[in-house]
């Protein structure tokens, strides 16, 4: 329930602070897209009504078909004897229906050799969950509509598969089903695999299509229409993010590459837990030595924060779990190194040093609040710079937030002095003057009397307000105060160092308490950043705010608030945000002339977006 510290004991508060760091690190963990995809394929192909999933191995072609049911006249050939209600129907045996479709309807070539196809599996099935976040949803800048999935979900789902005969080829040419005049005869969504490595991302099945294969490095396949290629197909990159209290370098390498750059000895083709480990340890040794940074032109040494291990997946990249298999050719690492500041600094750059004939460049992103500014970093130009143009800092400062207006009453301290005075002037001379001079007191009194009146704004006083005289608050004051407190509140996880989190919370949160809850939560929260980054509230607005005065009391309130708050977090060139909406009764009280939130419930939370 809503306490408040100056009507109940400190064990009750204590839970009640509590449960306000619980929900204040929620709403930060929420915004954190844990082990999910951080980029976002906006073609329409992975929510097609057909889809076609390839698989290139050394020993084949595996297709994995999922056939919309509205479209199953397309791949008629597949369809077995015993799904036929009427024999009549039945042209041909199913050995030379699935011969037709493998020379006629969906075929595949080797080397300029059409390749025989093999049913392994046909049943009935629901079609998988592919559909982005986007799907369904309005575009603001064009206005159209994201493709969404068909809703009939049903499907017919085939495993076809079309062996190679003599290893592994050097190009492979897949033929979509076609009609009248060449034109394809159903929409069809594909994704196409060289072993583990994802060769492109969706991508309509329209047209053929000739993959160029790479016998050593499946990294390095492609198609050779230059449209058909996937997002992540950079084997290294280097980002520099500047925010503020912090300058991050981060680094993706492509796990083959690292194990070379280190020289780790394995004979699989993936990393056990202790190469892992060794792997991590030494690439980040090494790419900090050969990465020098430097803030406001003096060298850092950042520390290093932490690794994980990533994959591409059909979403882009995807956090790997612990004891997920790391394939030495498709898997990721991602390293993040981190120097604090004190603000924004003028200046950051930092270097990229490892390259090779597999990455001559690599792409360099300098990242900060106003988005990404792109670098090719070259053996002959190395350093990306990262340039502070902001005229003001983008992130509030956290300031306390002054109660005084609330917990003190202004009284006219010149007129109150000015009446005393008259009022021991006039009693003084009445009893020691004569009856003349009586009449000149009055005067006299009454003439400061009403000086005092005149001199009311002048020389106010602040007196402690005392318990009969409770304080007002109107709506427009409330919703001023719950923003200014709350965003205090996040911007304190802006800040990078113990004793500034906690010397910024004291701010907004009942001292007394901050010690026994600081520590855990400041825990959870390192728990929960994704892959190394920190999530961050970008904006907090406050919608309504509604008070209530607290009997008892000179100057606590309950505030019933209603708020959005918009949120990021970055890390590796890309940005998550999430929009939140949340309904709570903060409970505040005036400590030392500053409001301090003692008691918070939060009655409704909703993801906007």
């Amino acid at each position: 329930m809503l306490l408040a510290k100056k009507l109940k004991s400190e064990s009750p508060v204590t839970g009640s602070v509590l449960k306000l760091w619980i929900s204040v690190l929620a709403l930060i963990v929420l915004l954190i897209p844990r082990a999910n995809a951080d980029w976002v394929n906006l073609t329409g192909a992975e929510v097609a009504p057909n889809i076609a999933e390839i698989y290139v191995t050394d020993d084949g072609v595996t297709i994995a078909l999922e056939i919309f049911i509205s479209d199953l006249d397309t791949f008629a050939d597949l369809v077995p004897d015993a799904w036929y209600k009427d024999p009549a129907q039945i042209t041909a045996t199913e050995d030379e229906r699935l011969t037709n479709f493998g020379e006629n309807v969906l075929s595949v070539i080797a080397d300029g050799q059409k390749l025989p196809m093999e049913l392994r599996t046909i049943d009935r099935r629901f079609r998988k969950k592919r559909a982005s976040p986007y799907a369904g949803t309005v575009d603001p800048y064009s206005g159209r509509r994201f493709p969404s999935p068909p809703e009939d979900k049903r499907v017919v789902f085939a495993e076809l598969y079309y062996p190679f005969s003599d290893g592994l080829p050097e190009t492979v040419e897949f033929i979509p089903p076609k009609g009248e005049e060449g034109r394809p005869s159903a929409s069809i969504g594909m994704i196409v695999f060289h072993d583990e490595v994802p060769v492109i991302d969706f991508r309509f099945f329209s047209t053929n299509a000739k993959l160029l294969l790479d016998a050593q490095d499946p990294w390095f396949s492609r198609f050779d229409n230059s449209a058909l290629t996937r997002h992540h197909r950079y084997p290294r990159m280097s980002f520099l993010y500047a925010e503020p209290y912090e300058v991050r370098h981060e680094a993706l390498i492509r796990v083959r590459d690292a194990a070379e750059l280190v020289g780790l000895e394995r004979t699989a083709t993936a990393l056990d837990e202790a190469q892992k480990d060794q792997l991590i340890k030494a690439a980040a040794r090494l790419i900090a030595e050969k990465s020098p940074m430097s803030i406001d032109g003096k060298s850092v040494s950042p520390d290093f924060d932490r690794a994980a291990f990533m994959r591409i997946g059909l979403r882009g990249l995807e956090i790997l779990a612990p004891g997920d298999p790391v394939n030495i050719d498709a898997a990721i690492l991602g390293l993040i190194w981190s120097a604090p500041t004190d603000g924004f600094p003028k200046e950051a750059a930092v270097q990229w040093t490892l390259y090779d004939k597999n990455a001559p460049e690599v792409p360099g992103y300098a990242i900060d609040a106003a988005g990404p500014f792109l670098y090719t970093l070259t053996q002959e130009d190395p350093q990306m710079v990262w340039t502070n143009h902001f005229k003001k800092s983008p992130v509030p400062a956290v300031e306390e937030v002054e109660a005084r207006p609330w917990a003190d009453i202004e009284l006219p301290g010149l007129s109150i002095g000015l009446w005393f005075v008259a009022v021991g002037l006039g009693i003084g001379t009445i009893v020691v003057t004569g009856k003349f001079k009586k009449a000149s007191a009055a005067v006299g009194a009454a003439t400061t009397v009403a000086i005092g009146f005149l001199m009311l704004p002048y020389a106010p006083v602040a007196v402690p307000r005392p318990g009969l005289v409770p304080a007002e608050m109107a709506n427009e004051q409330a919703e001023v105060l719950a923003e200014r407190l709350l965003s205090n509140v996040y911007r304190s996880f802006d800040f990078r160092g113990e004793s500034q989190v906690y010397d910024r919370l004291a701010m907004t949160i009942d001292g007394d308490l901050l010690e026994e809850v600081y520590l855990d939560q400041r825990q959870a929260l390192r728990i929960a950043r994704a892959g190394g980054a920190h999530a961050r509230v970008k904006s907090v607005n406050v919608s309504s705010a509604t008070p209530e005065h607290i009997d008892g009391t000179a100057a606590d309130f309950k505030i019933r608030t209603n708020w959005t708050i918009v949120g990021t977090v970055g890390h590796w060139g890309h940005i998550h945000q999430r929009v939140n909406s949340y309904e709570a009764d903060l409970i505040i009280s005036p400590e030392a002339g500053a409001w301090k939130i003692i008691g918070f419930e939060v009655h409704e939370q909703e993801r906007l977006s």
